[in-house]
């Protein structure tokens, strides 16, 4: 035999004292760990676990779609956006003719319909303004 496997058949063969509380200690009082029946059982039943969720998550895991689906979805969304945007922007430009033309009619028929139809367009965009700004500051949705 070698002298280290000597050492070690002699530091196996030392008896070994038990503490108060259930420890197991050497003769120099250093701490041994030691396992019981059930932590091992535990042990053995977390490793399966873990592997078999690892297992579990490697099948499940969707495939990534190819760029050209990307792409595609880009596209479309793009598509939308264009359409949604000359919609808006003839929906301007109709309300804004018919606004004109109802404002060119009331200043034909009557300047001071014209002045009372504008200070009550004024008032009521400074009170809109008014309005709208306080109730963003107190609910936190000011954005500037």
């Amino acid at each position: 035999m070698t002298k280290e496997r000597k050492d070690k058949d002699v530091q196996a063969e030392k008896p070994r004292k038990t503490g108060s509380n259930g420890s197991v200690h050497d003769d120099n009082s250093r701490l041994v760990e030691t396992t019981t029946p059930a932590e091992a059982q535990w042990e053995g039943m977390e490793q399966e676990l873990t592997a078999a969720l690892e297992r579990w998550d490697a099948r499940i895991e969707p495939p990534l779609p190819p760029m050209a689906a990307f792409e595609q979805l880009v596209g479309e969304q793009r598509a939308r956006s264009r359409n949604r945007l000359w919609r808006d922007l003839f929906a301007f430009w109709a309300v804004a003719a018919l606004i004109l033309s109802l404002m060119v009619l009331v200043v034909e028929s009557s300047i001071i319909g014209f002045v009372i139809l504008q200070a009550t367009v004024f008032v009521a965009a400074i009170a809109f303004v008014a309005t709208g700004v306080r109730s963003k500051e107190e609910a936190g949705e000011w954005r500037t």
